[in-house]
């Protein structure tokens, strides 16, 4: 199960508290997503080649879920260039990785909610 047709160089290894092994690997945004769930990270690249996580989520299809995502935009502003993207099939194991990574790595984007009209069209701060 790969998430993305496209991308996919070297992984970044996460070990979450109960020892299990993640590999999350570089996808570019605009990758043909596959219809596999999983966890991603808009991410960006540092001048160490380490990187920056900048908005953790899940999806049960990276196919239906990342293009157009709300918080890309958001994330490019603050230098995403890049999807990490692992496959995880259970969604109750996506939600704990999830929510663990965003505690211990306390990306920007996931403190700040976006508020939506009504109408469903973004607001944007002024």
């Amino acid at each position: 199960m790969t998430p993305a047709t496209t991308g996919g160089e070297m992984a970044t290894v996460w070990k979450s508290v109960d020892g299990s092994i993640y590999e999350f690997s570089p996808y570019p945004y605009d990758s043909d997503w596959t219809d596999v769930g999983g966890v991603y990270i808009f991410a960006a690249r540092m001048a160490t080649g380490d990187w920056n996580p900048l908005f953790i989520s899940h999806a049960d299809s990276f196919e239906l879920c990342i293009p157009g995502h709300e918080k890309w935009p958001w994330a490019v502003i603050l230098g995403a260039t890049h999807v990490l993207a692992c496959a995880v099939a259970a969604e109750p194991k996506q939600t704990s990785v999830e929510t663990e990574m965003i505690a211990r790595l306390k990306p920007p984007l996931n403190s700040i909610p976006q508020a939506k009209s009504r109408r469903g069209k973004m607001l944007h701060r002024a």
